[in-house]
């Protein structure tokens, strides 16, 4: 539910900007990289904890944007047609408290996510293992 949620928001913050021709593929971008983001910085986390190693290799550079890409297409697939309209209908009903709500804590995930990414850079500096 919260990534139905987090993709609804998205999507109005699309409708509101000077992208409101394509709501649903800069949603699905948006969405994808967000969530590429929080999965880069988990394996950064177990690879700097020793416990499993980094997601990407050292020299792979195209694999991070590849997935990226493939998640984009896949979430731009699944948030379309009734799906969609299904949860733009449910969301669209939240009350004005909820709506600030629902603002501020994914401001707060998204700060939260950066401010996790920046620490765990100074976190054993220069070591991460890898495959």
């Amino acid at each position: 539910m919260i990534f139905k949620y987090v993709w609804y928001k998205i999507y109005r913050a699309a409708l509101k900007s000077s992208l409101n021709e394509t709501p649903f593929f800069f949603a699905a971008l948006s969405f994808s990289l967000l969530i590429h983001l929080s999965i880069l910085s988990l394996s950064l986390l177990l690879a700097k904890l020793d416990i499993l190693p980094f997601m990407y290799r050292k020299d792979d550079q195209i694999m991070p944007s590849v997935i990226s890409v493939i998640l984009a297409i896949l979430f731009y697939i699944y948030f379309r047609g009734n799906r969609a309209k299904a949860i733009i209908s449910i969301f669209s009903k939240e009350s004005e408290r909820q709506r600030k709500r629902g603002h501020f804590f994914l401001i707060v995930y998204v700060i939260a996510l950066v401010i996790i990414i920046f620490a765990l850079m100074f976190y054993k500096p220069g070591y991460l293992m890898t495959w």
